[in-house]
């Protein structure tokens, strides 16, 4: 997935040797955009994003899951739908 002005690059071959292995040719790895770094895909834990928003949440426990995911937006680039954040504000507000 590339968007418009990202200069994210990645360009590789398989290994003569070990074909499950990736030899990286050229590698810009500066990323502008979102790229596919998005929770709602399930790729990150809600337990890591527990973990990300702990000092938010203690810091305001009635903080909104909208800030959340702002907050997560800003800080990793990565898209967290609303439920998502509600519970995870939940949990972080149990456990911590």
């Amino acid at each position: 997935m590339f968007t418009r002005g990202c200069p994210w690059y990645f360009k590789g071959y398989r290994s003569n040797g070990d074909r499950t292995i990736i030899e990286v040719k050229k590698l810009v790895s500066n990323h502008t955009c979102k790229g596919v770094n998005k929770c709602g895909n399930f790729h990150v834990s809600s337990n890591w994003i527990a973990m990300n928003i702990k000092a938010n949440v203690q810091a305001s426990p009635n903080i909104k899951p909208k800030e959340i995911m702002w907050l997560i937006e800003q800080k990793y680039q990565m898209d967290v739908n609303y439920d998502k954040a509600w519970r995870d504000r939940e949990k972080t507000r149990v456990v911590f």
